[in-house]
């Protein structure tokens, strides 16, 4: 007789856990839903939004930026585990969907927001939900690169051993998916959650005061308040508005990423004594009785669901191999025919709207811009490499400085406009150059998080292996530590870049009231045809910038990401 773990399972009284644990879960979903009930209020185009700037409203504006960015953080992470897997198994797919994912990623959000605020607005007339999907969908383009990148380098990753232990075990594709590649990419995938959120402030925020064609579209939110409050020079505003964003990170990173890190420790490859990541909110779900049944139970029920037998005729594994070759194949053609019209229609509308001196002039722009890029992304890997290895490898120092990374993380860059203007106006400093640092605000911490998640998957073995050969100085560094965190590092590279050009939208052009500084850069070009309605200025600008990152992705850091993948 088989046994049925399912009637294992006994609901046992709640316990005074049971009860803290519903209070603190119902809480916030009554204030998520409170939120959510907000974005379906009747609103007309040009019709001006209050801002009230006080502690009570900020708070409110706050959890509405922060429900836009969960709601686009989940569509993030369905499309991640699709077209991730995808990639990872079928290399057909990977040279169409890696192009894409380089294309994609270089296209301004702020960009994008100029062509789908319009749709967004026809498609639910007379109510704010157009403008709502607008930022939420705004916000999913600067989240989902780099979380597809993370899980892609994951499985591309995974030690052979793994892999042929899954054949012997006769594991079907789901279970493989579930029981081996998502366990496997869980740590790394969560810290690349945890910087797409933190990165997703600045164009959440962006997305909230929106300015078309000498338009101001404003939405309730921590970024119409910072945009009311650059404009009217008010650092009251701003340093509330910064309170208000540290109040809401410290909620989710206390109710939701520490205990999502602490759940991933079940994860490892070793087991050891040595616990990287707690959570007093994931303890207290672990102590109660009614929700851990649930969960026991939910857990057993997922594992019953593998979409088929694991025993299959070869003839129909045959079958089942070419229908899916045919379906890719069909797919690739119809994609390159899609690029091939698509190229064809792009060359006749560049052709009619824009003079050849015009077009050097942006490819100028974007060669400025594409130096300052790939400058910040070197300068900020030479500087957090080592400095996320250290944090990584020690456990006390990982626990207390993530919650603070992640809210240095989180700052926008224009909490630091007054400062900036300040500075460069004081000495006369170079535009141009006294802006990059606010780049490398903004791009270091995809680096940092994944060169931290790098070397926390490095096992005690292999440090005690390094120790007992007397491994030190250089010689750790070029024979352990390299080697291991290397793949989250071109990862951290590639999506800093791609991070870069984006941040760019924002730092190129510093405000603060009256006055405006704006440095050389095809990002400044975008923003020019942006505050002024010129859609061709837009897309010449999109296109000259997703040019620039599809090359140095081609010519770089694909070639090193596929270099570093064989260090398994």
């Amino acid at each position: 007789m088989q046994y049925d773990r399912l009637s294992a399972f006994r609901l046992k009284a709640p316990n005074i856990f049971d009860y803290i644990a519903a209070m603190i879960i119902f809480g916030v979903l009554s204030i998520l839903a409170w939120s959510a009930s907000a974005m379906a209020t009747p609103y007309e185009l040009g019709e001006k939004i209050l801002i009230v700037i006080d502690f009570q409203h900020l708070i409110s504006y706050a959890l509405r930026t922060f429900l836009r960015m969960i709601l686009a953080m989940v569509l993030s992470l369905i499309v991640t585990l699709a077209l991730g897997s995808l990639m990872a198994k079928n290399q057909r797919c990977r040279k169409i969907l890696l192009p894409i994912i380089d294309i994609c990623q270089s296209l301004p959000p702020l960009g994008v927001l100029a062509f789908i605020v319009v749709s967004c607005v026809k498609l639910f007339p007379g109510s704010v939900l157009g403008l709502e999907l607008a930022s939420i969908i705004t916000t999913f383009f600067s989240q989902v690169w780099n979380m597809i990148l993370s899980f892609y380098q994951s499985l591309i990753t995974i030690p052979s051993e793994l892999e042929e232990a899954t054949h012997i075990y006769r594991l079907t594709a789901w279970q493989r998916f579930w029981r081996l590649e998502v366990p496997r990419a869980t740590p790394g995938l969560i810290m690349n959650i945890m910087v797409s959120m933190s990165a997703s402030w600045f164009f959440v925020v962006a997305s909230e005061a929106i300015s078309i064609a000498d338009q101001k579209i404003i939405l309730p939110g921590i970024g119409s308040v910072i945009a009311q409050a650059i404009v009217e020079q008010n650092t009251y505003a701003v340093g509330m508005a910064f309170a208000a964003m540290l109040i809401i990170i410290l909620l989710y990173d206390q109710l939701l990423f520490r205990p999502l890190l602490a759940w991933s420790e079940k994860f490892k490859e070793e087991e050891d004594d040595e616990i990287y990541n707690t959570s007093w909110f994931f303890d207290l779900l672990a102590r109660t009785h009614v929700i851990s049944s649930l969960s026991s139970i939910l857990t057993e029920v997922f594992n019953k669901l593998p979409s088929y037998k694991t025993y299959k005729p070869s003839v129909f594994k045959t079958y089942h191999n070419y229908f899916f070759e045919v379906l890719v194949l069909m797919f690739e053609m119809m994609f390159y025919a899609f690029v091939l019209y698509t190229c064809s229609k792009g060359i006749l509308y560049f052709y009619h709207s824009f003079t050849l001196a015009q077009i050097i002039d942006a490819l100028k722009l974007g060669g400025i811009s594409a130096i300052k890029v790939f400058a910040v992304v070197i300068i900020s890997a030479v500087i957090w490499v080592p400095i996320g290895v250290l944090i990584g490898s020690n456990t006390k120092l990982a626990i207390q400085s993530q919650p603070i990374i992640q809210f240095l993380a989180s700052c926008p860059p224009q909490m630091l406009y007054p400062f900036i203007c300040a500075l460069i106006i004081k000495y006369q400093l170079n535009v141009n150059i006294w802006t990059a640092p606010l780049m490398i605000f903004g791009t270091q911490w995809y680096i940092l998080f994944n060169v931290i998640a790098g070397s926390m998957m490095i096992t005690k073995e292999q440090r005690l292996v390094a120790a007992n050969f007397g491994l030190k100085g250089w010689l750790l560094w070029r024979r352990l530590y390299l080697p291991a965190v290397m793949p989250y590092c071109i990862t951290g590279c590639l999506t800093a870049a791609g991070g870069c050009w984006n941040v760019s939208m924002q730092t190129d052009i510093v405000e603060w009231g009256p006055t405006k500084l704006e440095a050389v850069g095809i990002s400044s070009y975008i923003n020019q045809g942006i505050n002024s309605g010129d859609f061709d200025k837009i897309i010449l600008g999109m296109v000259i910038m997703a040019f620039y990152v599809v090359l140095i992705n081609r010519l770089v850091w694909n070639p090193l990401f596929e270099k570093v993948s064989a260090y398994r």
